[in-house]
């Protein structure tokens, strides 16, 4: 008898194993195709085919609902059965839900106090907080890809929406799987994903067979564009959400669903999500300036229908425009260029001697750029932060309008130097205007540069050494 009960039980735990053996391949990815607040769609895929179970609930401990889909009997990416979408219905809106995924009655994701999870989009009656990402050329399998996609797990936005270039080189499946959401797979459980064609994403295929793309056949995105999925909107709360295709800006079909899109919404905000980027000013070899073709085609609309703001990459850099009013058509728009997601950086704008960015590129002319650099400051303060070096420096010029009086220079420079010692050695040297002396070092310097010290009130004596020799602060 006792042979045959371990028999029995080592039968059990070989069946056991080869149930528990189904793994993810790929997601999930949360998605949300029919652009509603009570639906939401969740794709994944596994190494085993299977039918597809979605358990959810608002409470992670009593998941009260499910949705059981049959095997799938072909796939636009991977092998019959091994891809997984499952909708859910009748949600309620701006509302977390648990869930976990099954194959074939095998748990493949399971849930938990800290998720998986997702949000559903917010009634435009909802007066809370939006909180969405914007990443842009980003899809580049680099340790900078990895630090931004850190950032947004821990920040846990409700939705990801991209630029454009999301996986490089090409848009191929393997530029997806390798460089793109294997460094996102934590915030793709939790996410609602809105992506946007790049030049990069259709390299494989070209840009006139966007439809052939792996992004399209992979994702299911908002189908009320003419040309479904290669542009589309939706709303969020009181926010309307535009995401266009510029690697067509001349598209008049496009063109007129965007006149008519932007014409019909009632939300009081408006964000348009493209990649070839109307303004830039970013400087390098690498880098490409401003599309004209997007600018003119699109730019009049935006003024017009009252745009907030257009977030665009391509120029793997961060910049922000001052209002546009290039058309005379609208209140104005500002853009947003935010092109540093993981792919390697291009310059910043570089600044004359009056603070006026300007572009300059290795082939042509100089051209004077749309950087926000002589906007009103953020704050009160006397200086403005116009760009940086990693490592190196920060560079400043005078707020005119500081309540306190101007800075008598224009610009001012803060040399990043870590090591205290070296920070001194170039103060003594005359090559630092201000310096924070060593912790340590005070005594000595009392004793052999008082004339040079200035001591404020702080949390500690803090002893700061001003250079005259280099002229008025």
């Amino acid at each position: 008898m006792r042979t045959k009960t371990l028999l029995l039980l080592a039968a059990t735990l070989v069946m056991a194993a080869r149930a528990s053996a189904v793994t993810i391949a790929r997601g999930p990815i949360i998605e949300n195709p029919d652009a509603v607040t009570s639906m939401i769609t969740i794709a994944w895929w596994t190494d085993t085919a299977g039918d597809s179970t979605v358990d959810y609930g608002v409470n992670s401990a009593a998941l009260l609902f499910s949705n059981t889909v049959p095997q799938a009997g072909s796939c636009e990416i991977g092998a019959a059965g091994t891809c997984h979408i499952v909708t859910l219905s009748g949600l309620l809106p701006g509302t977390r839900y648990y869930y976990r995924l099954k194959v074939g009655g095998v748990i493949v994701q399971n849930t938990g106090s800290s998720g998986p999870y997702f949000t559903t989009l917010k009634d435009p009656t909802d007066t809370t907080d939006l909180f969405f990402t914007i990443i842009g050329d980003w899809g580049q399998a680099s340790g900078h890809e990895q630090s931004v996609s850190n950032l947004q797990d821990a920040a846990d936005p409700q939705m990801i929406v991209t630029v454009g270039d999301n996986a490089y080189q090409n848009g191929a499946q393997s530029d997806w799987d390798n460089n793109a959401l294997a460094y996102y797979v934590n915030p793709m459980k939790r996410v609602t994903f809105f992506p946007t064609l790049g030049n990069h994403d259709l390299n494989s295929v070209g840009a006139s067979s966007w439809a052939s793309s792996v992004e399209i056949k992979m994702f299911a995105l908002p189908r009320n564009g003419t040309e479904q999925e290669r542009y589309y909107s939706f709303d969020d709360g009181d926010a309307h959400f535009i995401v266009l295709d510029a690697n067509a800006p001349t598209n008049a079909t496009q063109r007129a669903w965007l006149a008519s899109d932007l014409a019909t919404t009632t939300r009081k905000w408006k964000f348009v999500f493209l990649h070839q980027t109307p303004y830039s000013c970013a400087s390098g070899i690498a880098s490409i300036g401003s599309n004209t073709d997007v600018r003119n085609q699109w730019g009049p609309l935006f003024e017009q229908y009252g745009v907030d703001i257009v977030f665009d990459g391509h120029d793997h850099m961060y910049e922000r425009t001052r209002l546009m009013t290039d058309y005379g058509t609208g209140p104005g728009t500002t853009y947003i260029m935010t092109g540093g997601g993981g792919a390697t950086l291009d310059g910043a704008a570089q600044i004359d001697g009056n603070g006026q960015p300007y572009r300059q590129p290795l082939f042509g002319s100089k051209t004077i750029c749309y950087c926000s650099l002589r906007e009103r400051p953020v704050g009160t303060g006397p200086w403005r932060l116009v760009t940086w070096q990693h490592d190196d420096y920060l560079r400043f010029v005078r707020n005119p309008g500081y309540w306190g009086g101007a800075p008598a220079a224009e610009t001012l420079t803060v040399r990043i130097v870590p090591e205290p010692l070296t920070r001194a050695a170039e103060f003594e040297a005359g090559r630092l205007s201000v310096l924070e002396v060593p912790f340590g070092e005070t005594a000595r310097w009392r004793r052999e540069r008082p004339g040079d010290l200035v001591e404020k009130p702080a949390l500690r004596v803090v002893y700061v050494a001003l250079n005259n020799r280099r002229g008025p602060l």
